[in-house]
């Protein structure tokens, strides 16, 4: 992975998961799954982007046109990441993949997209936490889940652990 020139230390990084943290919700962290999780992040090729992490190498505000209501609005990121003797890292517990309790209807899947459930026996690797938000969305049922780095870690490392959950991922394309 090419890393930027301007990529935040460690210290920036820490410093904006405070900020961040300071306009989330509370969250409780867990080892194991409560529930079956469902994924959004796949095709109906049996592909699937569970990988795929947004980053956040720096800490130059970042923004992007809202294509709903026409406002520039913060742009999302899945995970704070620095950058320590040239390699990347991401910043323990600063984020992770979202995932859901039950099928979330403000999500909505292109033409190929396809949702895809993880059981809740699946053994979740060391290195991994699971991110649940205490509060649910509005309606009292749907609850979002994100697969965090339990530790800082070398990016690839962490990606490397959500790959190994790609085997226990069941498509669910129609629903």
């Amino acid at each position: 992975m090419n890393i930027l020139p301007d990529t935040m230390t460690r210290e920036e990084a820490v410093k904006l998961l405070g900020l961040r943290r300071a306009t989330d919700p509370t969250v409780t962290y867990l080892r194991h799954l409560d529930v079956d999780l469902l994924l959004r992040q796949g095709y109906t090729d049996g592909d699937t982007t569970i990988d795929l992490l947004r980053i956040r190498e720096d800490s130059r505000p970042r923004k992007q046109l809202n294509k709903v209501t026409g406002l520039m609005v913060p742009k999302a990121i899945d995970v704070i990441t620095y950058k320590q003797e040239g390699e990347l890292y991401v910043l323990g517990m600063s984020g992770g993949i979202s995932l859901f309790n039950e099928f979330n209807d403000r999500r909505k899947l292109g033409k190929k997209g396809c949702w895809y459930i993880l059981d809740k026996n699946v053994p979740i690797p060391d290195g991994i936490i699971i991110a649940k938000n205490a509060k649910p969305y509005p309606g009292g049922r749907l609850y979002h889940y994100a697969f965090q780095p339990a530790y800082d870690m070398k990016y690839e490392e962490f990606v490397g652990l959500l790959r190994g959950l790609i085997p226990y991922l069941a498509p669910v394309c129609q629903i």
